[in-house]
């Protein structure tokens, strides 16, 4: 049999190899050629799978829910700072407490939402979910500051405490839209 098989490798006319050569080298490229394709399209589709899933998951349903918290608390700071302004002849305790419930309800409307969405974020990348976390904490800050601003200071306008607002959800929405940047980069 080893006779057999070295005469079918070596003939009369030449050597196998060399007969074939352009033929297994373009059977060579073929193959690359197909698992090259194979590989990328894998690459593809899961970066398409990514960026799917991330816009319909995370954030077309949370859209509108997002704008609502924003304006919500544009509405809520300004009704809650006039209410303290017109309480401001309450005895200084009773102040203090309404107050307090005024900066307890905006936390507590706050939380209710973006914990749910920030958990949401943070199954699909800790790190985006972290910075938006810093960002619904400056939110928090920028509401009790004003709250304590607004009924000190009425040269403030509603103006500037809504700009605050909404530059912080601007800086959310950067966020969210610069990881589908990522996403269409990577």
């Amino acid at each position: 049999m080893d006779i057999y098989h070295i005469e079918i490798f070596t003939s009369p006319e030449g050597n196998f190899l060399e007969k074939n050569i352009v033929a297994i080298i373009g059977l060579l490229l073929v193959i690359l050629t197909y698992l090259g394709e194979r590989i990328s399209s894998a690459k593809r589709a899961k970066k398409n799978n990514k960026y799917n899933w991330f816009l319909s998951i995370i954030i077309q349903p949370n859209l509108e829910r997002i704008e609502k918290i924003y304006s919500s608390t544009e509405e809520t700071l300004k009704k809650s700072i006039n209410e303290l302004r017109t309480s401001s002849s309450l005895p200084h305790d009773q102040y203090l407490l309404l107050q307090r419930k005024k900066m307890n309800q905006f936390k507590n409307e706050k939380r209710s939402y973006f914990n749910n969405f920030s958990s949401l974020v943070r199954a699909y990348d800790p790190n985006l979910a972290n910075r938006i976390d810093e960002i619904i904490n400056e939110l928090d800050d920028i509401y009790t500051q004003n709250l304590d601003e607004g009924i000190s200071d009425e040269s403030k306008s509603f103006s500037v405490i809504s700009s605050e607002i909404y530059r912080n959800q601007t800086t959310l929405y950067a966020n969210l839209f610069e990881e589908i940047n990522l996403i269409e980069t990577r």
